[in-house]
């Protein structure tokens, strides 16, 4: 309370001639003055309702009061930033954002235990597997030995003066070019001649 005339504002109680401004400061704040607050440690504004955090709140997390964030969903922590996962993460992973696990090496799944599922089945699907692709390499090399055996029985099939006229054929094509030239020599001393 303060000795003065009689003063109106708003917020502001006036008791005959003094006024007080106690019912407006919040928090433990002390009333110094005409709308004047004094906060107590860990407040601030001008009626001591905003909260101070040293550390500022991180993932959206909103300052409630000192030092104390109020966490968005999936956060938690004084600062907010530690995050929860929903189901826990298992074998050593761990929760990055709200329910997001990250694994270590060997692992996989939401929760690290299917990667453990999945190794067992693999182990159980192997020799199956490896007695499928026995069974199977023959029937695969059978089409391969067909055609080998085929090609062979054309050759032997095949009456020799076709072989002795495919070994002839290249030397024939090697005549063919110098024939060419002869020819277009003798067109060129032909017409050089009409000249």
């Amino acid at each position: 309370m303060f000795p003065k005339d009689e003063l109106r504002m708003p917020n502001l109680l006036v008791i005959s001639g003094n006024y007080s401004c106690s019912s407006v400061c919040q928090n433990g704040g002390e009333c110094t003055g005409p709308t004047t607050c004094t906060c107590a440690t860990g407040w601030s504004g001008d009626t001591c309702t905003l909260a101070i955090c040293t550390n500022s709140c991180q993932n959206n997390g909103t300052c409630t009061a000192p030092d104390n964030c109020t966490c968005a969903t999936g956060w938690t922590n004084s600062t907010c930033e530690t995050a929860t996962c929903t189901n826990a993460c298992q074998n050593g992973g761990n929760c990055t954002a709200p329910d997001t696990c990250i694994c270590v090496a060997g692992w996989s799944g939401a929760t690290r235990r299917r990667q453990q599922r999945r190794r067992r089945r693999q182990q159980l699907q192997q020799p199956q597997q490896q007695q499928i692709q026995k069974q199977l390499q023959p029937q695969q090399q059978q089409p391969q030995r067909r055609r080998l055996q085929a090609q062979q029985r054309r050759r032997r099939q095949q009456p020799q003066p076709q072989l002795q006229q495919r070994q002839r054929q290249p030397q024939q094509r090697q005549q063919k070019p110098q024939q060419r030239r002869q020819h277009q020599q003798q067109i060129v001393s032909e017409m050089s001649d009409h000249l």
